[in-house]
């Protein structure tokens, strides 16, 4: 009797011992199993090109070395571009008209959203060069700067000009494509109107 009684007591504890094995196992497995990949990978960065970008392996368990391959190279794109319209703006803010345009590919377009665009350096030089002749002063704040996957880098700023004795800031909205390093497309969106009633009259 008292043997039966022991064999329902460890009964009673065995479904949930089981039940525990049974949740636990796959995760040790498949940690353990990650943690062999891992190891076995050389490279994270060579990992990423034969992986898809969840990195699922042909054993059908997660690569994190891929996946973060991946991310890191998009995160260093990114700020490399993000770096780039960042100089660019301080380029300007220095009234440094030659760098604002070492900046541009040779075939960049350059639109003003309530104006026509320009291609080409040459055209693009000619309407910064006006731009900086009206203004003693330009300093140009960035409030908001990312990046999209495609690698465009939007920009919100005030872009504020000294002419004369006055202030003139403008609420923008920028948009830049980027090419091997240099903008090969700039769009900036603002309201013209509010940008010729601050001008001061002559």
């Amino acid at each position: 009797m008292e043997a039966q009684h022991t064999r329902r007591r460890s009964g009673e504890r065995n479904p949930t011992k089981r039940l525990e094995a049974v949740l636990l196992h796959p995760l040790e497995l498949s940690l353990q199993g990650f943690d062999e990949h891992a190891q076995r990978q050389s490279s994270c960065f060579e990992a990423s090109t034969s992986l898809e970008p969840l990195g699922i392996d042909s054993e059908g368990r997660g690569s994190l070395c891929s996946f973060r391959a991946r991310a890191d190279q998009k995160e260093i794109s990114m700020s490399v571009n993000t770096g780039i319209v960042t100089d660019f703006v301080k380029a300007w803010n220095a009234m440094d008209i030659e760098r604002v345009m070492s900046f541009f590919t040779p075939d960049a377009i350059y639109h003003n959203m309530p104006l026509d665009p320009l291609q080409g350096t040459e055209a693009i030089h000619g309407l910064i060069q006006s731009i900086a002749g009206m203004a003693s002063e330009i300093h140009w704040t960035v409030h908001q700067i990312a990046e999209t996957s495609g690698g465009i880098v939007m920009t919100e700023r005030t872009d504020r000009f000294l002419m004369g004795e006055k202030w003139v800031s403008l609420p923008v909205m920028g948009s830049f494509e980027l090419r091997e390093g240099k903008i090969s497309a700039w769009r900036d969106y603002f309201d013209l109107n509010q940008f010729n009633q601050q001008l001061p009259k002559s």
